[in-house]
Order: C-alpha cells, then structure tokens, then sequence
C-alpha cells in the first residue's frame, strides 16, 4: 500500500475520492489537481499493484522475448512512484471500496476506511465474465489482470496445442502471441467471423485470412459448451458435437462491470453505471468513468457502455475535471462528447476502428489489399466510423471528421450483405 501523502487520511476530512486505480480513474485523479483542486484527494484500488496499463498484457507480456524471463517493463506503470507524492494524492491499493452512501457522499472500505467527499468519482472497471459452460476442474485462463498476464506468459513457454474461446481483441492477441511462440492455436467464436460486429464483414473477413495464414484454426460460427480433463489433456466439446483437445485453453469471453459493491446504494445500474451527459451518476457530486459506465453521449444522441482505453482515459478527464468544479464552485461541470476508438496489434498488423457501427449502416471498402484494409461506415449519406488496418491516417483522419460533426455528405453504398448490428455493448476494450 502506498504510503499517505501530505493531504492526510480519512475521518472526517473532506476530498474526493475515486474508486478505481486502472486508466480512467488514474486520469481522474490527474485532473482534479489540474483543476486547481487543493483538498485531500484519495486513490483506491483493490489490486494491491500500483497502477499499471492493461494493453501490454495481451501484447508484450506475452511476446516470447518477455515471456523467456518473465520480465515486466517498468513502462506497465500508469505513473512513476513519486507521482503520487508530488500531487498530494493518497494512493490506496489492496483494499476494495465495498458500500457507498450517496446522500452523505461516504464511501467505506474493505478495511473499515470511511472517506466523507465533497465530490467522488466511480471507475470501478469491469471483471471477466462467469464461463457460460462446465469446466469441472479443468484450468481455464482469463487475461484481465497482471496475475492473469504472468500465469498466461508461464502457459505458453511450455504449451504446444492452446485453444482459444473467443475472437475478440484479446482471444485474437493471445492468439497472435501462441502463434509467436511456436503454437498450435485453435479459436472458437461464435460470430461468422472474427470482430464482425464491430467492424464489419470486409475487414472481420480480412483478419480472418490473415489469421488463418499464419497458421491459426478459427472455427467460426460455433460455441464451446464444456471444458473437461481427459489425462493430461484438456478437451472442450462444441455445440455441434466436436471436440477439441489442446493443453491450454484461454476464455476471451468478455466482461462485465465490476459494480456488485454498489448494489443497494442507490446509483441506477443497467449494464453498468448509469450516468448523464456530464458523466454525472444521478446525483450531486457523483461521477462515473471507464469500463463501468453508460452515459448518454450527446454525438451520437444515445446511451452507450464503452470498454476501451482511450474511452476510459478521457472520460476519466473529463469526470476528474468536473467533480473538482463541483466540489470547488457547485457547478456539475461539462458534457462529454467522444468519438469511440480502438486499436488492436495482431500478426504484425496495426487494426484500428473509430466511430460506431450502427444498425442500418452501410459500410464501403475503400482499399483491401496485402498491405492492409480500410472500411468506412456510412449512415443516412454521414460517416460514422471507419475501420483501418494498416492505415492510421485514414483512422485518425475519420476520427477527426465525426468529433467535429464536419460529416461528408455521401450517398451511402449498399453493403454486400445485410449490415450487422452495431457494436454490442461491453465489447472488449484496447
């Protein structure tokens, strides 16, 4: 646990408080000082790590050079050690918020903490999903945290056959890293190909060959419904009857939000955290930010749950920023408006998407070719995505045009095939 910084501890001291130590509530904690807040600011996280980023642990933790050593660059970190110190925030780690009272804005630790607030900030994150299928005593790994990273990376230095259940940024991650290694890799997904919700059939089935020219089973189209032990095996059967064997097996099945803790407390939660434009979680001088939250995201005129880390950082800023405005003036700050972006590296590939993908929507390939894939996502003749592989300025340049709603005007092209429904909420961030 980080030690206390000058601004004291809890009682009956007033501050803000954030519960959450990943992106969002890190850069939480950054904005309300540059906000020109003075008071005791408080950090919680219940992972007892100091913060650290998310990303690399799909990627570079488990690339065989890192894997070789088990070594974990100090550029995991979100912030040096003496940030902290040098802001004045308290920085909690290994304890977990478990009740809040919002009408006396109280929060209560696991450890009997009470911390009275002027304003607190909610980035509590999200969890893996429960396995929606029988695996007995058989190890299924799960990559959300540090520990799930460093379990993983020790799998693959001896695994030969990994199966992956699902093809999500991170089942597709792993899978590219298995690949590294020298792996067989076998992925289940249940969608007709890899991604396609998000980001449409043309680029879902141009990372599809890729994968598959690398050397990577995908069976596409099918579920997994038990995970058993046969010997020194590990077998799965699919919904048609199949089965897979393989020595590791890794679930990149999603998440949920991690907001149990709340239940009770008298915050709205549907699919997360309910919270209003300005990020504001139905009441005075309560805020919600990252993986947990759903606010109404006046670009696109609806409520949207989003679990990406760009999304996560700058709503993290803009919910720091207004909470340290409430607590100083009463004022509940400004609204949020984001245009949602993700990347993901695979196979050496850079795959970015901006935007959202919305039902109705017609999508038009501008390029697909070895060098890589550009999609844009049209809706009533205005763009509103676009997905880039291999193409950075066309992602950021698509990006750039809907946050500024400097929307061109294009007939919008009929699709191959039916357009499928825009992004599911909860997709897996990166």
């Amino acid at each position: 646990m980080a030690e206390p910084s000058r601004h004291g501890d809890a009682g009956e001291q007033s501050g803000i408080a954030i519960v959450g130590g990943s992106v969002a509530g890190v850069a939480a904690a950054d904005a309300v000082r540059r906000a020109g807040y003075q008071g005791p600011v408080w950090l919680i996280e219940a992972q007892p790590h100091e913060p650290y980023d998310r990303p690399p642990l799909s990627k570079q933790a488990l690339s065989p050079a890192t894997a070789a050593d088990g070594a974990e660059p100090a550029s995991y970190r979100l912030r040096e050690p003496q940030h902290w110190g040098r802001l004045g925030i308290t920085l909690r780690t290994g304890v977990a918020a478990t009740s809040l009272d919002v009408a006396a804005r109280r929060i209560r630790l696991a450890d009997g903490t009470e911390y009275a607030c002027q304003a607190m900030v909610l980035a509590p994150g999200a969890e893996p999903r429960p396995l929606p299928f029988a695996v007995d005593d058989a190890p299924v790994h799960v990559l959300r945290g540090l520990g799930d990273a460093r379990a993983l990376a020790a799998a693959l230095r001896l695994a030969q056959r990994l199966l992956v259940i699902g093809a999500g940024f991170v089942g597709l991650e792993v899978a590219s890293a298995a690949r590294a290694h020298g792996v067989d890799v076998t992925v289940v997904e249940i969608a007709p190909a890899p991604l396609a919700p998000l980001v449409g059939s043309p680029a879902a089935d141009y990372l599809l060959a890729r994968h598959r020219a690398a050397g990577t089973a995908i069976a596409c189209g099918r579920s997994v419904h038990a995970v058993r032990r046969q010997g020194a095996a590990l077998v799965a059967l699919l919904d048609d009857g199949s089965e897979l064997t393989a020595d590791t097996v890794v679930a990149g099945i999603g998440v949920r939000p991690a907001t149990d803790w709340l239940n009770g407390s008298g915050i709205e939660l549907t699919d997360g955290i309910v919270a209003d434009e300005r990020l504001r979680a139905g009441a005075a001088g309560v805020y919600a930010c990252g993986d947990a939250v759903r606010w109404t995201n006046p670009l696109y005129g609806q409520a949207m749950r989003i679990e990406h880390w760009t999304t996560a950082r700058e709503q993290g800023e803009r919910a720091g920023t207004n909470a340290a405005l409430f607590a100083m003036t009463g004022q509940p700050g400004q609204v949020f408006t984001h245009v949602p972006y993700v990347w993901s590296d695979q196979l050496g590939l850079k795959l970015q998407f901006v935007g959202r993908r919305l039902p109705g929507s017609a999508t038009v390939v501008e390029r697909s070719d070895e060098g890589g894939h550009v999609s844009t996502h049209w809706l009533d003749g205005r763009l509103i995505g676009c997905t880039a592989i291999n193409s950075p300025k066309d992602a950021m340049l698509a990006r750039r045009t809907i946050q500024t709603q400097c929307l061109e005007e294009r007939p919008p092209a009929p699709p191959a095939s039916p357009p499928e429904p825009g992004l599911a909420a909860g997709h897996q961030r990166r």
